[in-house]
């Protein structure tokens, strides 16, 4: 169904893909690329255990989306969605605290990396890496477990809280002890 301009996955028998009475992760995907958000949909659909609830082009409508489906996961650039940048993860932390945010960006800056997970992210993704990560980094989210892209992780300190959850340890590729 097409609404706002956004894709929205309508339900059939039985629990929708993605939310309660259903095993797979529900996600709100934000993303203003069409053809981007597209290829990104197209990536997490491949995955049995990750649904995609709705699609947003823009953070307002994506918040929306949020506080009516009540998501897991919620993906989003803060710095291409909201001219905020950072304080825009703060704001969707404190509007909708039992939906988790993994940071989709093409900006591998430690500032950056550092400042969107002590902000409440528990996801760092790199955008042209998004096709073999995304999927794992919504798992770990929805379980309250982090995980930033490889190139990204080795600039942060191997074992770090993230955001306000204080006992979870960074994922990257590799296990960390």
């Amino acid at each position: 169904m097409i609404r706002d301009g956004l894709r929205l996955v309508a339900g059939g028998a039985g629990p929708p893909k993605g939310v309660a009475g259903d095993a797979s992760v529900g996600v709100v995907l934000a993303e203003n690329h069409a053809s981007l958000r597209r290829s990104l949909r197209s990536v997490l659909d491949r995955d049995d255990g990750v649904s995609v609830l709705a699609e947003a082009r823009d953070l307002a409508t994506a918040m929306r989306h949020v506080r009516r489906l009540r998501p897991r996961v919620l993906l989003f650039d803060p710095w291409q969605l909201d001219e905020s940048g950072i304080e825009a993860v703060r704001r969707v932390r404190e509007q909708a605290p039992s939906t988790e945010i993994v940071v989709l960006t093409m900006d591998d800056s430690r500032a950056r990396a550092t400042h969107a997970l002590e902000a409440g992210a528990l996801g760092f993704v790199l955008k042209d890496t998004a096709d073999s990560e995304l999927p794992e980094a919504v798992r770990l989210a929805a379980r309250g477990e982090g995980y930033a892209s490889p190139r990204v992780s080795a600039h942060l300190p191997r074992a770090r809280a993230l955001g306000r959850r204080a006992a979870a340890p960074l994922i990257t590729s590799e296990v960390l002890p």
